[in-house]
């Protein structure tokens, strides 16, 4: 494209390349015209030989009945040559078809005839003659031109027979082709179109007009006779017999094969015949000419107009852009068409150039996110440990005051004292669940349950603000296995939210959750779904991310949505949201049923045996307050227990006395829970596989190694005291 530089050349190239094809279309449409044209002759010949060989076959029908009457004749039969001419001669006026009527001797020798006769005629060696004589029965001889009339003719022959059956005569008709005029007349030819019909040799036997003039003399088309005689049928360019250059379409004439062969031809002059294909060529070509100078012209002109300015707008742009003005813009509408788009993907280009340092901003504070993310987790981890222990005590306290006073108000008081420290141990989980992908606890838990008891919770903020709950719970749901807890974090979170919603809304206000099983994919779904405003489509991709929050400053803090997400995800299972328009919000949450683990169904199996008690058991506990409620709960079961404040400590008591069970926490001072435990399987490793670990640091990763490959029973802090005296019950029974 080195030749071509300009643009504008480029433009003429390319228009001048388009007009190819349409010159290309031109010409074979021209050609294809002339086609037309010579199949248009080649269907005139076919439908005047149709014709001809109608009328051929109902004159030859004639001739033979004609033939067949004159036989009879007694001047035939008599050979009377005076009487019998005139008889032909006055019949042969009343059938025009014929050129001559007559009688030949046996010996060919002709002594009758309708035309006078200037000389002695024998016939004995012509085909209709012999084949009379052999046959005994009609004949047809081959076109010829007649001796007497000089006109192309036909002959057939009918033999008079005597008695005996022997041959007396054979009376024969010439037939000529002047009907032929009158069909090709009725055939409305073009002018200047001829109609010919030649015989196998070229030789032409009917010429329409002008036949006086033309017959007995050869076609110009004899070469295309070969042609006629294998395919029926051939279309030539020929010279006629008067100079005229004419386009001949020949097919065969039916049922002349028993005649040696006869050839119907239509002649058009070429000019003629190709005088519309030749007009419509020359408009064609000359209204491409005309469009190429105009489009040619509109190249030149309009690619200033329309294309350079626009490009040089463009260019002029783009070096702007180039030396760092982000301002930088075409001005160009922006239309439609390449160059529109063109106009249009640069200004959104510079548009998005200049909003760069937004976008770095907006990646910035991302990233202060995730950190702020990490830094919880880590925050979390500490401050978890910290919360755990106290927890503990007085998730502990409170359970074992409960059940020393049995009944009343005070008992009451414990117990709201209880479920307010589980209510607080859950949040803790739940902030460890949302820093680090914690496994949930899995157990046997029913869904149902779990939403009536999550709704239980909300019951009064619900009724205040006179939000409606509908529950429809499918009573065929089965068993999940999850943690009850998580799932119940996830329901009060949806419905929370649901509830904030709504407050937006006038009443009524409908809150419905509802249950299905889908016993084909073995998936249980909750579905939460309120008549609140509806979560608008551009944030719906943000709900489930951490700190994204449509609330004031103050009033959320994001994480609900992004726990329950990763409660569910924990599960196995899918989170989605679906927002109808006008319809509120729907919540969808697919689990996968699963079946319990083998170990935790033969656990449950164990769960029978009754109590042991009468053991002893070390705690090994930093924490003296954990010491003391763990010894308390642990003697009411019947145990006698001793302490030690590190592992080292409980190390020296190991060599002094032996224990049946040891509690022993993961964080301690001199020697922690995992170096004790090493030491443990070194020297006392049948005690190894007593051992139950009680911690608050379920964010560390080492710790978590650690408890998974040791394979040792765990309480996680704060502990409920029901859980922890079936721990100590198992790991017991199993020693």
């Amino acid at each position: 494209m080195t030749r071509f530089p300009s643009l504008r050349a480029r433009l003429i190239l390319l228009v001048l390349l388009a007009i190819i094809p349409a010159l290309g279309l031109i010409l074979y449409t021209g050609l294809e015209q002339r086609r037309l044209a010579t199949e248009e002759i080649q269907e005139t010949a076919q439908r005047l030989a149709r014709l001809v060989s109608n009328d051929q076959a109902r004159i030859i029908q004639g001739t033979r009945q004609l033939l067949v009457g004159l036989s009879e004749l007694p001047e035939v039969r008599t050979q009377n040559h005076r009487f019998c001419s005139a008889l032909f001669a006055d019949l042969l006026k009343l059938h025009s078809p014929y050129a001559n009527l007559g009688a030949v001797e046996p010996n060919g020798k002709l002594f009758c005839s309708a035309l006078p006769m200037t000389e002695s005629v024998n016939v004995a060696p012509r085909a209709w003659f012999q084949g009379a004589i052999q046959t005994h029965d009609f004949s047809a001889g081959e076109y010829q031109i007649n001796h007497v009339s000089r006109k192309a003719t036909i002959n057939f022959g009918y033999p008079v027979l005597g008695p005996g059956g022997q041959v007396q005569a054979v009376v024969f008709a010439a037939m000529n082709f002047a009907w032929l005029d009158q069909l090709a007349a009725q055939a409305q030819l073009p002018q200047g179109a001829v109609f010919v019909v030649v015989d196998r040799k070229g030789t032409i036997l009917a010429h329409y007009p002008e036949p006086e003039k033309w017959i007995g003399k050869s076609a110009p088309v004899a070469s295309v006779v070969e042609s006629l005689r294998t395919h029926g049928a051939a279309v030539t360019e020929a010279a006629s017999v008067d100079g005229i250059s004419r386009l001949y379409g020949f097919t065969t004439l039916l049922g002349t094969r028993d005649t040696g062969g006869l050839y119907a031809g239509v002649g058009i002059p070429k000019d003629a015949a190709f005088a519309e294909a030749d007009w419509i060529l020359t408009r064609n070509l000359a209204g491409l000419g005309l469009a190429a100078v105009l489009a040619l012209v509109s190249a030149w002109f309009g690619s200033d107009l329309f294309i350079l300015r626009r490009v040089n707008a463009l260019v002029a742009a783009a070096r702007r852009l180039a030396v760092g003005n982000l301002g930088a813009r075409t001005g160009l509408v922006h239309e439609e068409g390449e160059l529109g788009n063109l106009a249009r993907s640069f200004d959104e280009m510079a548009e998005a150039l200049q909003k760069r340092e937004e976008e770095i901003q907006g990646q910035r504070e991302a990233l202060l996110q995730r950190e702020k993310l990490a830094a919880m987790g880590s925050l979390v981890a500490g401050v978890a440990h910290e919360l755990n222990n106290p927890l503990s005590i007085v998730l502990g306290h409170a359970d074992l005051l409960r059940e020393s006073l049995g009944s009343g108000p005070v008992a009451e008081q414990a117990e709201a004292i209880s479920r307010a420290a589980e209510r607080c141990a859950r949040i803790v989980r739940n902030f460890i669940t949302l820093a680090r992908q914690h496994p949930p606890e899995h157990q046997q838990t029913n869904l149902n349950r779990v939403v009536r008891e999550a709704v239980e919770l909300l019951a009064y903020p619900l009724r205040v603000d006179n939000v409606e709950v509908a529950l429809d719970l499918a009573t065929d749901l089965p068993i999940l296995w999850a943690d009850p807890h998580q799932l119940q974090q996830v329901v009060v979170n949806l419905v929370t939210n649901a509830h904030h919603a709504m407050r937006e809304n006038p009443p009524p206000r409908r809150l419905t959750l509802t249950t299905r099983y889908d016993a084909a994919r073995r998936m249980v779904s909750l579905e939460v779904a309120d008549t609140g405003p509806g979560i608008p489509p551009e944030i719906r991709p943000r709900i489930f991310e951490p700190f994204f929050t449509t609330k004031p400053t103050g009033q959320g803090t994001g994480l609900g949505l992004s726990l329950c997400d990763r409660i569910i995800e924990g599960h196995g299972g899918t989170i989605r949201a679906e927002s109808p328009p006008g319809e509120g919000a729907i919540f969808r949450v697919e689990l996968p049923v699963e079946d319990a683990p083998e170990f935790q169904r033969e656990t449950q199996v164990a769960d029978g045996p009754p109590p042991v008690s009468g053991k002893i058991i070390l705690v090994v506990d930093d924490e003296p307050a954990i010491c003391r409620m763990l010894t308390e709960i642990l003697v009411t079961e019947g145990h006698q227990v001793e302490t030690a404040a590190s592992g080292a400590v409980a190390l020296a008591k190991l060599r002094e006395r032996a224990y049946d069970l040891i509690l022993c926490d993961i964080k301690m001072p001199e020697l922690d829970g995992p170096s004790f435990y090493r030491e443990l399987a070194r020297d006392y490793p049948e005690l190894s596989r007593r051992v139950i670990f009680i911690t608050g640091d379920t964010l560390s990763p080492a710790t978590l190694t650690f408890l998974e490959q040791s394979g040792a029973p765990t309480a996680s802090k704060p502990f409920v005291l029901g859980e922890l005296r079936q721990l100590v019950q198992r790991a017991l029974a199993a020693s």
